[in-house]
């Protein structure tokens, strides 16, 4: 094969990967960036909580925080979690 073939071949490689990223990208999440430091052993069961629920950790938390909101607004003489 000779050189320009190889060439060639990168380019239309190169567009494929674009037009498909392109194509197949998902819709972005409309939300916000959550950044927390958390002890190990506390990570490591919310991880090991995500997996058997079957759940990302995004998801898994999102729940738990819906969860834990929602109680506490029936609970509104709760003054300390």
């Amino acid at each position: 094969m000779l050189y320009n073939q190889h060439v060639h071949m990168g380019i239309y490689f190169g567009a494929y990967v674009f037009l498909r990223r392109l194509l197949m990208s998902r819709k972005k999440k409309d939300g916000t960036h959550l950044n927390v430091i958390i002890r190990q052993d506390i990570y490591d069961a919310f991880c090991e909580y995500a997996e058997r629920k079957g759940q990302t950790k995004t998801m898994a938390l999102e729940r738990i925080i819906q969860k834990v909101v929602q109680k506490k607004d029936v609970d509104s003489d709760d003054k300390e979690m």
